[in-house]
């Protein structure tokens, strides 16, 4: 499959889909830990998490929030307020799931 070809299948994905096929697998891939799909009512701008080690040894938590189409400026309205949103509500801390 040519780059086109690739770039016209993750186009015709949903963010959902795009989101679970595609990204979730490639943060994995990165080594970061406890990726998980956070999308639903109570994500709070986060539709996924995960945590990487910095290199002082501290786990970094991190919310992604994902969109799939065009940016609009609705889009982008709507993008704005949910990275607000993210940013009013921290990442519980996932450490525990190391064990």
């Amino acid at each position: 499959m040519n780059r086109t070809e690739k770039l016209a299948m993750l186009q015709k994905l949903s963010e959902k889909e795009l989101t679970k096929t595609f990204l979730i697998p490639l943060f994995q891939e990165m080594d970061f830990q406890n990726v998980k799909y956070n999308h639903g009512v109570l994500e709070y701008g986060k539709d996924v998490i995960y945590c990487e080690e910095t290199r002082f040894h501290k786990l970094k938590h991190v919310g992604v929030q994902v969109k799939q189409g065009d940016i609009n400026t609705t889009v982008a309205e709507k993008i704005f307020s949910q990275i607000t949103e993210g940013m009013s509500c921290r990442v519980e801390p996932i450490a525990h799931l190391f064990f």
